[in-house]
């Protein structure tokens, strides 16, 4: 568990705006920001939503941006040793929108946090003219979430079909249960685009829920579903099943869940871009497809045996006849 390392960190996404906004238009501008941030990064702070800002108490967009980071409890992180990005989404018709993802580390591109920022560290919003506005923040702080570094692109492998991915968000082995605001916002955004057949936006809506909620198995498990019906989010659908699970633990998680993690490692090795996951391995003596065999193992010790675990195993052409030795996550050998 924790094998793996994270290159860049996003500790705080922010997305503001001066009335309240409908569930489809939160659920866009997340999908944005998703899918900028997807491949390089591990989201490891706070997702934010803030409606009904009086940004007219404020002397630029950066003073609210960095009243809310404030209020999110980062203001330690507003240094030049961290970054930031800020963005209006395009094609936006109300300017009163906008969003900020503060970054761990200094990003090429980017302004650092202290220069964005740090003017405004500890400067209140004017004081209302008549009536004090409405503040509501929707959304509570959340944990660190699951991200990918990414995986390097190969030439793949034509002898190694592709599996055929069972379930859907009805499955009672993804019914995420009741689900806070901020977090429901993006699974019910999630199951939209999944009736309209998008499975992208499905995915990265799906992506979202968990960044804000980064402990949450059944969502993990729509995530990977839907990613892994989706050639460009395959290769990283691995590296956040495997954050999830060194998130939960053993003791949360079922045979359907390390079939998962099969599956996802499948995905890297049929296309042959184990490279970066058999680098992360090198010290333990392990190799992506190990790591897929012993998932496969360790699916069957939980009492499950579906189709498409026959379905890799024969892919690896009898690699597993004689099954894992020892487990990564089980005090056991065959």
């Amino acid at each position: 568990m924790g094998l793996f390392s994270w290159k860049k960190k996003v500790l705080g996404f922010f997305l503001m705006a001066k009335e309240e906004l409908s569930t489809g238009d939160a659920t866009w501008v997340c999908q944005i920001v998703a899918s900028q941030f997807l491949k390089d990064y591990k989201w490891d702070g706070k997702v934010r939503t803030c409606y009904n800002l009086p940004f007219e108490r404020f002397d630029t967009p950066e003073h609210a941006i960095c009243h809310v980071i404030q209020e999110g409890g980062l203001a330690g992180e507003i240094t030049d040793k961290n970054s930031v990005y800020y963005s209006e989404p395009d094609s936006w018709p109300d300017p009163d929108v906008c969003y900020c993802v503060l970054i761990k580390g200094r990003v090429d591109g980017l302004r650092s946090a202290q220069e964005a920022l740090g003017r405004y560290v500890g400067v209140p919003m004017r004081a209302p003219k008549q009536v004090q506005p409405a503040w509501q923040a929707a959304a509570q702080s959340a944990g660190s979430g699951a991200g990918s570094p990414g995986a390097a692109q190969g030439a793949g492998n034509a002898s190694m079909p592709a599996l055929s991915v069972s379930g859907s968000y009805n499955d009672p082995f993804e019914d995420v249960g009741n689900l806070p605001y901020e977090v429901s916002i993006y699974v019910r955004g999630a199951e939209q685009a999944e009736d309209r057949g998008d499975l992208m936006n499905a995915a990265l809506s799906y992506l979202m829920a968990l960044q804000a909620d980064d402990r949450n198995v059944p969502i993990m498990r729509r995530f990977a579903r839907v990613g892994l019906q989706i050639d460009e989010l395959k290769p990283r659908v691995f590296w956040i099943v495997n954050e999830v699970f060194s998130q939960v633990g053993v003791s949360a998680l079922t045979g359907r869940d390390f079939s998962l993690l099969a599956q996802s490692l499948y995905a890297h090795v049929a296309a042959g871009t184990t490279a970066e996951i058999d680098a992360e391995l090198a010290a333990a003596g392990g190799t992506a497809q190990g790591y897929m065999i012993q998932a496969i193992s360790d699916a069957r010790y939980l009492g499950y045996d579906g189709p498409e675990l026959a379905q890799m195993e024969a892919a690896v052409k009898g690699a597993t006849k004689k099954g894992a030795k020892s487990s990564y996550f089980f005090n056991r050998t065959r």
